[in-house]
């Protein structure tokens, strides 16, 4: 489960050539930061306690990209929900649940719960996105109004 920032490679590389490299890249490389802490906080936050953990900021920031990643196995059931038996869904591994319990017979038990009546999405990460997405044009105002200062003077 991943949320990822990018930037469109081509356009940049057009603008960096026009402004040159030292005008352009520091400060669209904190604008990918500020996004990044932006999104890994909305997305600890929203999460369930087990994965709260698990949400990082996996990939170093790159010149045009940064990836917030839930790296837990159950990260995926926990964001979208997990569908009934009946509605089409799996059973899941009674061994996602060892968070939980330590008794296999237990493990078994909620697994079979789950199966039965599904569970509700968390949308944390979607959330996480939803935030950025709103935050982005003050950061875009911010990183633009850093570039015209370096090129003032």
């Amino acid at each position: 489960m991943a949320l990822t920032i990018t930037f469109d490679q081509a356009k940049l590389e057009r603008i960096r050539k026009k402004l040159g490299p030292d005008l352009i890249i520091p400060p669209v490389r904190r604008l990918i930061q500020e996004a990044a802490r932006i999104a890994q906080a909305e997305a600890i936050s929203r999460a369930p306690s087990v994965l709260a953990t698990a949400i990082h900021d996996l990939v170093a920031v790159g010149l045009i990209g940064a990836k917030v990643v839930a790296a837990h196995p159950g990260a995926r059931a926990m964001e979208a929900g997990r569908k009934p038996l009946v509605a089409g869904g799996n059973f899941p591994p009674p061994e996602a649940f060892a968070y939980i319990t330590s008794d296999r017979g237990a493990q078994f038990a909620i697994a079979r719960a789950v199966a039965r009546r599904g569970t509700k999405g968390r949308f944390f990460m979607k959330k996480a996105k939803a935030k950025v997405s709103r935050m982005l044009p003050q950061l875009a105002e911010k990183t633009a109004r850093e570039i015209a200062d370096v090129w003032d003077k």
